[in-house]
């Protein structure tokens, strides 16, 4: 449930700007309010549900826990800053985008996939041509060039990117039914040694398609929120509400 304000605003971000593009939202242990109130404001959205059962167990990075004002974070050995915890639940939503990529790929020549606080500020389908002939594009750390932000995969439909997505929907499936849980390897690190090990052509995506502050550009198809720093930047604040409230 708090993540609901976020899709609500970045679905109105979307239907504004860029108003051709198919969308698929997958909701996990969601209100059938909330698909109501989806399918009120937007037409061209599809809704796919999922129940998962949630134990409520937190889990806790090698390197956490973290105590800060009474709220316990992870860090990120990658991005030096704190996350909030995660719980079973959380993974979950997080690493079926994988699962869901794959199944799109069947429909659909290209999927982008951008996480819940994605502003979408342009058109995504007028500057899908960059990613062309490529079989991903991914957005990579500036100081990190191997650690792609699984935030925004763009995927192409090729066998090496179906392969590749079937693979990573595998390894976090098996994860999550063992239990045996890496929080500390990140779906980054792994996604970029599958493009690696199957000799994917990746497409480097610069900060016009993820733009993550800390001061945003007004040229950025996509602004981000990143991490907890999100709900200090009053940039990012001010575009969220603005699609917030249409």
């Amino acid at each position: 449930p708090k993540y609901i304000k976020y899709l609500y605003s970045l679905l109105s971000s979307i239907t504004t700007n860029d108003q051709k593009i198919p969308v698929h939202v997958r909701l996990i242990n969601s209100t059938s309010c909330v698909a109501r109130e989806i399918e009120r404001r937007h037409k061209n959205v599809m809704i796919q549900h999922d129940q998962f059962e949630d134990q409520n167990t937190q889990l806790i990075n090698h390197q956490g826990p973290h105590i800060t004002r009474g709220i316990k974070y992870l860090l990120s050995r990658h991005r030096k800053e704190v996350w909030g915890v995660y719980t079973l639940e959380a993974f979950y939503s997080c690493m079926i985008k994988y699962d869901t990529i794959c199944h799109l790929l069947n429909t659909y020549g290209n999927v982008v996939y951008v996480d819940v606080d994605t502003i979408v500020r342009g058109s995504i389908s007028s500057n899908i041509n960059e990613v062309r002939g490529f079989d991903m594009g991914l957005y990579f750390d500036k100081k990190i060039d191997s650690f792609p932000h699984a935030g925004l995969i763009a995927a192409n439909n090729s066998d090496k990117t179906k392969n590749c997505m079937r693979n990573m929907s595998k390894y976090f499936e098996q994860a999550i039914s063992s239990g045996d849980v890496k929080i500390g390897e990140g779906d980054g690190d792994r996604l970029y040694s599958n493009c690696v090990n199957t000799l994917m052509s990746v497409c480097r995506l610069s900060d016009k398609w993820k733009d993550e502050g800390h001061e945003f550009q007004d040229s950025s198809i996509m602004w981000s929120g990143r991490s907890e720093r999100k709900h200090e930047n009053k940039q990012y604040i001010q575009e969220y509400e603005k699609y917030l409230n249409k």
